[in-house]
């Protein structure tokens, strides 16, 4: 997407490029190993394309959700032998104690697309709820 867009925002002088990470970019787990590395080349492509960008004006930042309820979220969930006990593991390591709603990390994505972030580039945004702040 970025390869088709990029040339677009140079020729208007600018615009926000948000690419979604995901928390296994830095904290993976077991039989995940690409699914990992995939996701850390995004965050280096995010990266990269700050500094390559920047002098057209073009910000280039990463968003990384945490744990968010969502249909497909809840279906996994729901498809473990356990739910209840699925959901306990993953709240555990959450220090605000809650999981994502869509709309928390949407505004993740709203600061990050809006001129309130006009001198934010190359960052990594979490929306995580502390999740990937270290072992709780």
């Amino acid at each position: 997407m970025s390869k088709e867009v990029v040339p677009i925002m140079i020729a208007k002088g600018g615009g926000s490029i948000i690419n979604t990470i995901t928390t296994n970019a830095y904290m993976n787990y077991v039989g995940s190993h690409a699914y990992g590395a995939a996701k850390g080349a995004v965050r280096e492509l995010t990266r990269s394309m700050c500094l390559e960008y920047a002098k057209n004006g073009v910000r280039v930042n990463g968003l990384v959700p945490g744990e968010t309820v969502t249909p497909q979220w809840t279906a996994s969930i729901e498809g473990t032998a356990n739910p209840d006990e699925s959901k306990n593991f993953l709240l555990k390591k959450i220090p605000m104690g809650r999981f994502a709603s869509p709309e928390d990390i949407a505004l993740g994505a709203l600061f990050l697309a809006s001129d309130d972030s006009r001198y934010v580039n190359g960052h990594i945004l979490f929306v995580d709820g502390g999740l990937t702040a270290g072992f709780y």
